[in-house]
């Protein structure tokens, strides 16, 4: 794969943002980001009702990861300025917390991108007036909620870094 491209250092930022702290995987974590995307899109397979259109999800989707870019750029910026900042240093819990951001921001995007090229494939796959393919539907709603799952964790990153600046010592 070309070096333009290559997503595995970003894979492995990605998967360490599952050790806390205490540098120990959590396994929960990782039973939660796997199987429960795995669980719900078969569960959506088997017992989804048919879908016939799935033109407007393409088009949320593509919005959506619009944003997603654009709050990247945001987090990027953020970690500029903390980075800069003399008095924080690397090894403080706002560093830490800054750089999970960035991974789980930037994995974010990438799984956005990939549930875009999934919709869109279903959307250009589907024969007029026929409903998906129930394998078709469990592969969008497991890869969209652990699209989901990742937003959340986005969220919870940013919640933590609010909660980290807050015990920073004020400004002279």
């Amino acid at each position: 794969m070309s070096s333009k491209i290559n997503l595995l250092e970003l894979a492995r930022a990605q998967l360490g943002t599952f050790r806390r702290y205490s540098r120990k995987t959590q396994v929960k974590d990782l039973i939660t980001f796997a199987l429960l995307p795995v669980a719900l899109g078969v569960l959506a397979g088997f017992f989804a009702p048919p879908v016939f259109n799935v033109s407007g999800l393409l088009t949320g989707a593509s919005v959506f990861a619009g944003l997603l870019v654009a709050l990247l750029v945001n987090v990027f910026e953020f970690s500029v300025k903390v980075r800069r900042d003399e008095k924080i240093r690397p090894e403080e819990r706002l560093a830490q917390t800054v750089d999970e951001l960035m991974a789980n921001a930037s994995w974010t995007v990438v799984s956005s991108l990939v549930f875009l090229v999934i919709v869109a494939v279903a959307t250009a796959a589907q024969a007029p007036d026929e409903p998906l393919p129930s394998a078709m539907v469990g592969l969008i709603a497991g890869f969209g909620s652990y699209l989901i799952l990742n937003v959340m964790m986005v969220l919870s990153r940013i919640w933590t870094a609010h909660g980290d600046i807050k015990d920073l010592p004020p400004k002279r």
